[in-house]
């Protein structure tokens, strides 16, 4: 199916999407959750925390305090940071990651898929930007635009779930906008 442009309804959804916006309704709601203190923190508390699959965004309250434990707990705050993740475990020895993740159930039902997603996406983060998600948005020059087309494209099977490349991009868009709102204003 085709559709047609029609820029009396385009204009009558843009109308709708900004009192949405003013009223933080819909797509626009205030996150309520916790977050570091530091830019970098930020980012990787978001980062990792977008990488795990809660199946719907009812669950999000879930998934943000299981974040904040584990960020909080000493044992477990390693994961947040792929080098860590890297230097701890091997692709063929989860354990420890399992352990970690499941403490405070930042890994959600699937644990050992979402342990192995989240060394995936440590070592990709270490191959391509040393480590840092921040860098990643250096990368490609604070530009939402071109960081999607790139996860979408030539990153997408190196960061799974976080990319999109499972199906749909919402995981992508949704971490796009947080690290726009909490990290770093994109283009």
């Amino acid at each position: 199916m085709v559709l047609k442009r029609n820029s009396k309804r385009t204009g009558e959804i843009i109308q709708l999407l900004l009192r949405w916006s003013e009223k933080r309704k819909g797509i626009f709601k205030e996150e309520d959750f916790w977050l570091p203190k530091t830019r970098t923190e930020k980012a990787f508390f978001l980062t990792t925390s977008m990488v795990f699959n809660y199946g719907s965004s009812t669950k999000a309250d879930r998934l943000w305090a299981a974040a904040k434990k584990t960020w909080d707990d000493p044992s477990t705050h390693w994961v947040f940071f792929p080098r860590e993740v890297i230097q701890r475990t091997t692709t063929d020895k989860l354990d420890e990651l399992v352990v970690a993740l499941k403490e405070h159930g930042l890994s959600g039902r699937n644990v050992d898929k979402n342990a192995k997603n989240w060394r995936t996406v440590s070592d990709s983060f270490l191959k391509y930007f040393d480590g840092n998600p921040i860098n990643l948005l250096k990368k490609f020059d604070y530009d939402a635009h071109q960081i999607f087309v790139a996860m979408r494209t030539k990153y997408g099977k190196h960061f799974p779930y976080l990319a999109g490349s499972t199906g749909g991009s919402k995981i992508l868009l949704v971490w796009l906008r947080l690290l726009h709102k909490h990290v770093k204003e994109l283009k």
